[in-house]
């Protein structure tokens, strides 16, 4: 059985914590396992039954976090990258094909069976392109509302923090 490392997880009221995961939990090693096999594939259920979590837990991380989600398209546009490359040079090499014939000679020819791959771009170059895109504007504004809130909240805690030791100051003084 493999031992499952601690990570850094958020326990109650948003502090960090080390835990052990639960062995069917999505960890960073899952996360980073499917995105290779993404990479890889190009396909979602295979990549998930490889990094052991279920392909609704895939595109869930995918809607809840932001990170997983960049991760996720860089990696569909890097896999996307790679293919049109392998399928330029199949273009211009084309594959080596044996070619056996009823006198029992054996040649070699060239083929040029591209159907297959010129489908595959189609079907991601939608995905691809998205990748190549810098940043989506709602997730920018997703970032700086997340930012101006915590900016607000430590504020708010400067101020009552500053109220605290101006009354001390005061009860001091009076002494």
């Amino acid at each position: 059985m493999a031992l499952r490392k601690a990570e850094l997880t958020r326990a109650a009221f948003g502090r960090p914590q080390l835990q052990k995961p639960k062995p069917r939990a999505f960890t960073k090693a899952k996360e980073d396992k499917f995105l290779a096999a993404l990479a890889a594939t190009c396909n979602v259920t295979q990549s998930a039954r490889r990094a052991g979590v279920s392909k609704a837990a895939v595109y869930e991380r995918r809607q809840k976090s932001a990170a997983f989600r960049a991760r996720w398209a860089a990696t569909v546009g890097e896999a996307y990258a790679n293919l049109e490359l392998a399928m330029l040079e199949r273009m211009m090499n084309g594959t080596v094909k044996t070619v056996r014939r009823a006198d029992g000679s054996v040649d070699e020819t060239r083929d040029y069976p591209n159907a297959i791959a010129l489908q595959l771009l189609r079907l991601h170059r939608e995905t691809a392109i998205e990748a190549e895109q810098e940043h989506d504007p709602e997730e920018i504004e997703e970032v700086r509302v997340r930012l101006a809130e915590r900016i607000e909240r430590l504020r708010k805690r400067i101020a009552t923090d500053a109220g605290r030791q101006a009354g001390k100051g005061d009860a001091t003084d009076a002494a």
